[in-house]
């Protein structure tokens, strides 16, 4: 393995404004007490893959991989039903 520098990154959804500003709003009023910290809702998104430790100079090779899949087959339009909390 490599000791050149590796970002942590991930291809994610970004939620529609609507929809993360009530998941926000509703963790806010359900977990927001205590020592957990809630994500802004500007934050929140839907991961799809964790591409886990990669080095920078591929960075942008996983960027443009991942736009040329989303061309090809467009990306599905998600409509959240419901929150279900696991424990």
């Amino acid at each position: 393995m490599s000791d050149a520098p590796r970002r942590r990154i991930f291809i994610a959804y970004t939620l529609p404004a609507e929809s993360a500003s009530a998941v926000a709003m509703w963790a806010a009023g359900t977990l927001g007490a205590g020592e957990l910290r809630v994500v802004p809702a500007a934050n929140l998104h839907i991961t799809l893959v964790f591409c886990g430790p990669v080095a920078s100079e591929r960075v942008e090779e996983v960027v443009e991989r991942t736009r040329a899949g989303i061309l090809l087959r467009r990306a599905p339009i998600y409509t959240p039903s419901r929150v279900r909390v696991l424990a």
